[in-house]
């Protein structure tokens, strides 16, 4: 930084112009491809507005076998170049670092001229200052931006020497930032698979039926619970409130579903992929029609046991699924399923002890995004700072 202040005093001491993007990028638009010339293989990649993501350009599964007589150099990427939404997405940026790759329509390109360099540029537009400036500038139903109002956008333009100082301090900052986290992943990824190790040997000692549980009651589970089936669209949805949507695979639909209380169960009645499923929710929710609630009916009978046991035995749900053009699970071979009945005493210390490994895994799975949205603040703190100039007057 001593450095960069040096600079800065030495080259740009009343400050530095901040100039409209216009002046300091290229600009072209992504050419009008029609989707019916998309293949699944080709010579040439074409990008769409949803293959950037988290601010990177990336290849999409559409490709073409000859360019376009009409497409011009300035829309087929070497790397190097901004990606801007302009319409729908509008301000969703990414830098782009693939090659020999074809842009489809309302997808701003920039490239910088020589007064900015090319990495300065990145750190100037991959943000969300200018993602917001185009969206809060788009107008009409599809939020489109024009070409005119994003190239107005307003950037500083310090001398070379410290544009260049600028880049170096970001990029080592990303870099650095790149490196803790993937061995914070990976020690977190480890911690993970240790403890969750643990917990299965703990869940499976706790719930072993060949010993422990060998002489322990056994009920089936229509007898201990109350299984509902959420309902189907019967009224309009005027507000849900704080209540969580519970659909088994589909959305929302816009109608009021049955709501259950919290502090039970739930298992899909029919889907691809769900079956087997075990959830649990501690609050109210709606309830919808592809999904069972299964809450006990016996007060000595704890229906987070109930959720400990099914999760760890989900073969049990498994074993009567019904196959054919979309697999089920009926309510009434449900209620056939049997578990084991320990006293409240014991399903209570069971249910301590696994929720305590539960707990530990969930802290750890969440502890990555956690750090690593910390060290994206703090990147753009640092990033906000030291693109933050005193605007030169005339």
């Amino acid at each position: 930084m001593s450095k960069l202040d040096e600079l800065i005093n030495t080259l740009c001491p009343d400050g530095v112009e901040y100039r409209p993007l216009g002046e300091v990028v290229d600009f072209s638009d992504g050419f009008p491809l029609n989707a019916g010339d998309f293949l699944p293989n080709g010579r040439y990649n074409v990008i769409r507005i949803s293959n950037i993501t988290s601010n990177v350009v990336s290849l999409s599964n559409s490709y073409i076998d000859d360019l376009p007589k009409k497409l011009k150099k300035t829309q087929l990427l070497s790397g190097g170049e901004i990606l801007v939404g302009m319409s729908g997405s509008t301000g969703k940026v990414g830098y782009n670092s693939l090659k020999n790759v074809v842009v489809n329509q309302r997808i701003a390109i920039l490239r910088n001229r020589a007064d900015v360099l090319n990495g300065f540029l990145k750190h100037l537009l991959v943000n969300s200052k200018f993602t917001e400036y185009c969206f809060t500038n788009g107008t009409g139903p599809q939020n489109n931006i024009s070409k005119f109002i994003l190239l107005a956008y307003k950037v500083p333009v310090p001398p070379i020497e410290v544009q260049r100082e600028i880049v170096r301090i970001l990029d080592n900052f990303t870099e650095l930032t790149a490196e803790l986290t993937a061995e914070l992943t990976a020690e977190l990824t480890a911690e993970l698979t240790a403890r969750k190790k643990q917990y299965e040997y703990y869940r499976d000692e706790l719930l072993n039926v060949e010993g422990r549980m060998q002489n322990v009651e056994w009920k089936k589970l229509g007898e201990i619970a109350e299984i509902r089936t959420g309902c189907k669209p019967d009224e309009v949805l005027e507000a849900i409130g704080n209540y969580e949507y519970i659909n088994a695979g589909t959305t929302n639909s816009g109608y009021i579903q049955h709501i259950c209380k919290g502090d039970c169960v739930t298992t899909p009645s029919r889907g691809q992929g769900g079956i087997g499923y075990i959830g649990y929710q501690k609050n109210a929710f709606w309830l919808g029609p592809l999904c069972y609630c299964i809450r006990s009916k016996q007060i000595e009978i704890i229906n987070r046991y109930i959720y400990h046991y099914l999760s760890s035995h989900n073969e049990l749900v498994l074993e009567i699924k019904k196959e054919g053009g979309v697999p089920a699970v009926n309510r009434v071979d449900l209620f056939r399923i049997q578990i084991p009945v320990p006293s409240p005493k014991e399903q209570t210390r069971i249910v301590a002890v696994l929720d305590h490994f539960d707990k530990l895994c969930n802290d750890i799975s969440q502890g990555l995004p956690a750090e690593i949205e910390a060290r994206k603040k703090q990147y753009e703190y640092y990033r906000d700072k030291l693109l933050t100039f005193k605007e030169k007057t005339v």
